[in-house]
């Protein structure tokens, strides 16, 4: 499973937001901050979920469906798609467990 951060473009190969200008963390240490818009987008699962486009809230966080509240702010966009993967992979696995 692979979670990558987009910005808008179209391109051939995958983009991350610190490639795109205005999908990128917003000030000059190369973090998320309150405010900067961040796209999810999943790949390599069967059905990936559609995109997810959210600001950073006030409290330095986004949420997404099945993990809930995930802390952005403070992070690069690495940091931030490895917690969300993490976090997704532990969810999948509690929810193989009921199938």
């Amino acid at each position: 499973m692979c979670f990558i951060f987009v910005g808008c473009r179209s391109a051939d190969v995958p983009v991350f937001s610190s490639d795109v200008p205005g999908g990128a963390p917003s000030n000059r240490h190369g973090t998320f901050d309150p405010g900067d818009l961040v796209t999810v987008t999943f790949s390599g699962v069967t059905e990936p979920p559609p995109p997810h486009e959210e600001r950073i809230t006030d409290d330095g966080t986004i949420t997404l469906t099945l993990i809930g509240a995930v802390r952005a702010a403070g992070k690069n966009a690495g940091e931030l798609q490895k917690e969300i993967r993490d976090r997704y992979q532990v969810a999948r696995d509690k929810l193989a467990m009921f199938t």
